[in-house]
């Protein structure tokens, strides 16, 4: 088995949160996770299953997480801390924070949780410790794949095909945008507003 790309998930943790912060941001605990997470996944994918931090996901409720981190985070100043990643792990590192830093906390979540990676490994009630080469090709297979809803057929007509809809990203996550159309007021309703 071949070395990790960095020495420790402690110094990737402190790679994302310093660029957070540097970007004005503060930088959940539960969004840390799923950066974590995603960044070892992808990394795994792209390198011939090589790990990119010395890491022990669990799978819980919350998605998968590295405790040793949580733990960490919750105790420890982590401003002092300087991380030691090369150049090119910082690049891919780069990539990750492009890719999954604009989303929020629901949609990286519900990313996570609809994968057949988090399905096959979640257990009710426990914390179970997962192979991330394993999970990394499950999650792969989910990826692109979104769940829909079929729309309900009601009988004796013909399915109409639901609008197309543009989603933007907010400060607060995913939102569907759609053209602004005010509402008319009635005549009776415009002369009263008038003589008030």
């Amino acid at each position: 088995m071949t070395a990790s790309a960095a020495p420790s998930a402690t110094d990737i943790a402190v790679w994302f949160m310093k660029h957070a912060e540097n970007n004005g941001w503060l930088l959940e605990p539960e969004k840390l996770q799923h950066l974590l997470f995603l960044s070892q996944v992808h990394f795994c994918l792209l390198n011939n299953n090589a790990i990119l931090m010395p890491a022990a996901f669990v799978c819980d409720k919350n998605g998968f997480t590295e405790p040793n981190i949580a733990r960490i985070s919750s105790v420890c100043h982590w401003q002092a801390l300087t991380p030691e990643i090369d150049k090119e792990t910082r690049n891919f590192l780069e990539i990750i924070w492009k890719k999954y830093s604009p989303m929020s906390i629901r949609a990286l979540s519900e990313l996570i949780k609809s994968s057949p990676a988090y399905a096959s490994a979640y257990q009710a009630g426990q914390a179970s410790l997962i192979n991330i080469q394993q999970i990394a090709t499950l999650f792969k297979s989910g990826l692109g794949k979104r769940p829909t809803a079929p729309l309900p057929e009601k009988k004796g007509h013909q399915e109409k095909k639901a609008p197309s809809r543009k989603i933007l990203i907010s400060q607060n996550g995913p939102v569907v945008v759609s053209q602004w159309q005010p509402r008319k007021l009635s005549n009776t309703k415009s002369k009263e507003t008038l003589n008030a």
